[in-house]
């Protein structure tokens, strides 16, 4: 059976002696990519969880295009303003994943 690593071999040759090198991960045992996995997934159910817990407590960001501001500034004249579209002027909108609150 192969290794899943591509083993990288060369040879460098001196005037007194020929040495061989080998690529480092070559040497790895190949049944340990499943703990990586494991550990990937375990890591994403944490951030899941944790997630979700903050969307339930959090569940608004500030606005992307007002900046949280909730007004929408002229081109010409900087000083005037209207109600952002994007959050209808209140600053802030739904987080990815969140529900309106009751």
């Amino acid at each position: 059976m192969s290794s899943p690593v591509p083993v990288i071999v060369f040879t460098v040759h001196h005037a007194a002696r020929t040495v061989t090198h080998t690529h480092p991960a070559a040497h790895a045992d190949p049944g340990t990519g499943w703990r990586v996995w494991f550990f990937l997934f375990a890591a994403g159910l944490v951030f899941a969880f944790a997630y979700r817990a903050s969307i339930a407590r959090h569940p608004y960001r500030n606005c992307r295009t007002c900046h949280g501001s909730g007004k929408h500034r002229g081109a010409v004249f900087k000083s005037a303003f209207r109600p952002c579209d994007a959050c209808g002027g209140n600053g802030r909108q739904l987080r990815a994943f969140a529900k309106e609150p009751d």
